[in-house]
């Protein structure tokens, strides 16, 4: 689904002027120069790697990360407009998590129990 971009963040390399969930920053690094395979081969470990990683290495690798995209010429705003799609679910996941608390407790009654 493609979505409208406000004029400020549209990306200048774009002819129809639509952005999708995560844009594509074209470029010449070492990671754009590796095959595709390579890269989906690499999702596995390193999601792994990020939920073994204790939280201050977790933050480390995160601000790391966000240094060499920003000294690779994407902009800190451009990065956290790509993470807005990332924050509603974080969202969407925080209430549906509360809501279920409550539902356990007993403290949200949305549906009367049976009675057999």
């Amino acid at each position: 689904m493609a979505l409208k971009c406000p004029q400020k963040h549209r990306n200048h390399l774009s002819k129809n002027r639509t952005v999708t969930l995560f844009r594509y920053q074209a470029g010449n690094s070492a990671v754009h120069r590796l095959p595709a395979w390579i890269k989906l081969c690499a999702l596995l470990p390193l999601s792994a790697i990020a939920f073994l990683l204790p939280p201050p290495a977790l933050s480390g690798a995160i601000l790391l990360t966000a240094l060499c995209a920003r000294f690779s010429g994407l902009s800190f705003r451009d990065q956290l407009y790509d993470l807005r799609a990332a924050a509603y679910y974080l969202g969407f996941l925080y209430w549906t998590d509360v809501i279920s608390r409550l539902w356990r407790l007993g403290d949200l009654r949305l549906v009367s129990p049976a009675v057999f």
